[in-house]
């Protein structure tokens, strides 16, 4: 079971990638960029001289780990290769998953194929494309090409991180849609208060107006709570049968000018000595 994660459809990541085609529908082990001039020779594959910038290949730049990370959705491509042709492809929801120090990609929700000649397939729910026939992998992140496809995450809505990227944004219960880190996400109590407390609580703390709470009731729940102050001031307060009659509730009475406390079967005015 992998934790929650969140949405992040960047696209960028490239890598080399392996799978072992005896395993239907099994993680690809990613193996780094930076031998992919090498494999995926694009003067063979296209007939044309073309020349190469080898310093993008390397994970600092499109490492699947430099740009979605492990706490994140993504929307992969996934190319079989053999004898400069795709064999077969496999695009869909996945995420990294760190097995014994390596970096994998897991194939969380396969949502089509292609074949060898090109036409493309629906994977209904618990199906995957076979790869690992083929004599290398190419695994890559790109925009989800269709709004079902962007929608695949349920409770979710269409943002973007960047232009012309589309992603989906889980809203989980007791969320609030918004920006942080750089990210559009569900924010959530905790996340609020990273966001907003410093805003809110500081000020609160220490502002020295008086606080007017509508509250009826303030309850401090965790055992041996205490309230302390200087002075604890009770408002007057006449008695009368709207009188609210709760145990050990105490009172200032404005007709005696005395205290009082409900014992749970009437109001008992608290004692003291006058001083000399």
């Amino acid at each position: 079971m992998h934790e929650k994660k969140k949405a992040k459809y960047r696209v960028g990541a490239l890598e080399l990638g392996w799978t072992d085609k005896d395993v239907i529908g099994g993680p690809v082990e990613l193996l780094g960029p930076e031998t992919i001039p090498d494999v995926h020779n694009l003067t063979m594959i296209t007939g044309v001289e073309t020349a190469v910038d080898r310093s993008g290949f390397c994970k600092d730049v499109c490492g699947f780990e430099k740009v979605v990370g492990f706490d994140h959705y993504f929307y992969y491509q996934i190319e079989d290769w053999h004898d400069r042709h795709t064999v077969i492809s496999e695009r869909g929801l996945g995420y990294l998953e760190d097995i014994d120090g390596k970096t994998f990609l897991v194939r969380h929700k396969p949502v089509a194929y292609k074949d060898q000649n090109g036409r493309q397939h629906p994977l209904p729910k618990g199906m995957y494309a076979d790869l690992g026939a083929g004599a290398y992998i190419l695994a890559y992140t790109i925009p989800p090409p269709t709004y079902i496809e962007a929608l695949s995450i349920p409770h979710s809505l269409v943002a973007s991180t960047s232009e012309g990227n589309p992603t989906p944004v889980e809203l989980e219960p007791n969320t609030l849609l918004g920006r942080m880190d750089n990210v559009v996400q569900a924010i959530d109590s905790d996340e609020l208060m990273r966001i907003v407390g410093d805003k809110v609580v500081d000020p609160l703390i220490n502002s020295q107006k008086q606080l007017d709470l509508k509250a009826r009731h303030l309850r401090l729940t965790r055992k041996n709570s205490s309230l302390a102050s200087p002075i604890v001031r009770l408002l007057p307060q006449e008695v009368n049968d709207k009188t609210p009659r709760q145990r050990g509730s105490i009172i200032f009475n404005s007709q005696t000018n005395r205290l009082q406390c409900y014992d749970g079967e009437k109001w008992k005015t608290i004692a003291w000595e006058e001083e000399e």
